[in-house]
C-alpha cells in the first residue's frame, strides 16, 4: 500500500465534481483535489521515525501562494490546472529527494516532474476538454495559499485518509 507527500485543495472539490467524480478513481476514494509533491513515498505502515524526517525536512519551510493559471492535457488525457510557478514545489520536492534519493516520482514513468492538479481524465476527447476550459476557465487564475503539506496514505481496500499535515511557518 502506497503513501503520498501531496499539496491537498479539497476547497476546490464543488468546481471539480463534475467532471473529476466522475473520471478520477481516486476521488471516490478519499483523495481530495491535490498537488502531488511526492508519489509513490514509502509503503505503509509509515514509520514514526520516517514522519519525523519529514517534519524536520519541512521544518522552515514558509507559507506560499500558489497560482494556477491554465487548463491544460497531458496526452493521456488527463486534464489538469497548471501553476504558473512551480520554484516552492520544486524546492519542497528537492528538499525531500534528498533524503530519500532512491524514490522515483511516478515510479519513474516519466522524465520529470510537472506539477499540476488533476481536473479529469478523459482520454482523446477533445469536445471533453473543450467544455472543461469553457466552464473552468471563468475561476481562472486561482490564488491558493499553501500553509502545508499532507502525507496521505492508502489502505488495504484503496482507500486513502490523512496520515499526517505538516504546517508550514
Amino acid at each position: 500500500m502506497k503513501t503520498s507527500i501531496d499539496i491537498n485543495l479539497p476547497e476546490l472539490t464543488d468546481i471539480l465534481n463534475p467532471w473529476r467524480e466522475e473520471t478520477v478513481e481516486l476521488s471516490k476514494k478519499g483523495v481530495p483535489p491535490h498537488v502531488s509533491l511526492i508519489y509513490p513515498w514509502l509503503e505503509t505502515p509509515i514509520l514514526k521515525k520516517e514522519l519525523k524526517n519529514i517534519q524536520k525536512i519541512l521544518e522552515n519551510t514558509k507559507t506560499f501562494t500558489l497560482e494556477f493559471d491554465s487548463i491544460k492535457k497531458f496526452d493521456n488525457g488527463t486534464t489538469y490546472f497548471s501553476p504558473s510557478n512551480t520554484n516552492e514545489l520544486k524546492e519542497i520536492q528537492n528538499k525531500i529527494m534528498k533524503k530519500y534519493p532512491t524514490i522515483k516520482m511516478y515510479n519513474g514513468e516519466f522524465k520529470d516532474t510537472i506539477f499540476h492538479l488533476t481536473i479529469a481524465k478523459i482520454g482523446d476527447d477533445e469536445e471533453k476538454f473543450l467544455e472543461i476550459q469553457n466552464k473552468l476557465s471563468k475561476y481562472l487564475p486561482i490564488k491558493k495559499e499553501i500553509t502545508q503539506v499532507t502525507i496521505m496514505q492508502e489502505d488495504k481496500n484503496g482507500y486513502w485518509s490523512t496520515c499526517l499535515d505538516i504546517n508550514f511557518k
